[in-house]
């Protein structure tokens, strides 16, 4: 979905969470909006997990690879 506009990958991720509600996606996600959706973030760097958490949390935690890749990102 990487190379989709906004609104379309809008409307893939209300049909996935709505189909897939009360099942675990494992999404890789190429937009940082995605991210936001989720229940869980695992961040993934060089192959090891470096931090796990809801986007809320990661977020407000000014050391999270998350809260550095939103600043970033903004």
């Amino acid at each position: 979905t990487s190379c989709i506009d906004a609104e379309t990958d809008r409307k893939i991720q209300r049909t996935i969470s709505q189909q897939f509600r009360e099942k675990t996606v494992i999404t890789i996600a190429h937009r940082l909006e995605t991210m936001r959706e989720c229940d869980k973030v695992v961040a993934i760097e060089q192959g090891r997990i470096i931090e796990v958490g809801t986007p809320e949390q990661l977020q407000a935690n000014p050391n999270s690879a998350f809260s550095r890749l939103l600043k970033n990102y903004n």
